[in-house]
């Protein structure tokens, strides 16, 4: 009996339309991400100060892991297997954040948007620019 073969899949890059809609969506899904923080710091605390640094702290340091390490210009590169991980973790972090506000099914929309969308992202910017990062 002979076993069944799969051919290859060509993975090619998005157009260009395509290519700017999905990058655009990655930015979205970023800020929804910063915001998820955000709300979820300001759960944090006790008083009110408290609350509303926690708000400004946590999104910024995300923010700030963020472009030290996956933004375009990063002064740190990653291969593109660290950066999805990194990526995937705070998206992560994110849709919990979402769900502990109450919000299951939103949290899950935005783990599957974030999930697919960074796929997309990765697989067309390895066809565009085959140098290791993301």
């Amino acid at each position: 009996m002979r076993c069944a073969t799969l051919s290859p899949v060509k993975l090619v890059a998005l157009p260009p339309a395509l290519h700017a809609a999905n990058e655009a969506l990655a930015f979205g899904i970023e800020l929804v991400m910063l915001v998820a923080f955000a709300a979820w710091g300001a759960s944090l605390g006790n008083g009110a100060v408290t609350k509303w640094l926690a708000a400004a702290a946590v999104p910024l340091a995300v923010a700030t892991v963020w472009g030290l390490l996956l933004a375009p210009k990063a002064r740190v590169r990653l291969p593109v297997a660290g950066a999805v991980a990194l990526k995937a973790g705070l998206f992560a972090g994110a849709a919990v954040a979402i769900d502990g506000s109450g919000r299951p099914a939103l949290a899950v929309a935005f783990a599957e948007v974030a999930l697919i969308n960074t796929a997309v992202a990765a697989v067309d910017r390895m066809q565009r620019d085959p140098s290791p990062r993301a």
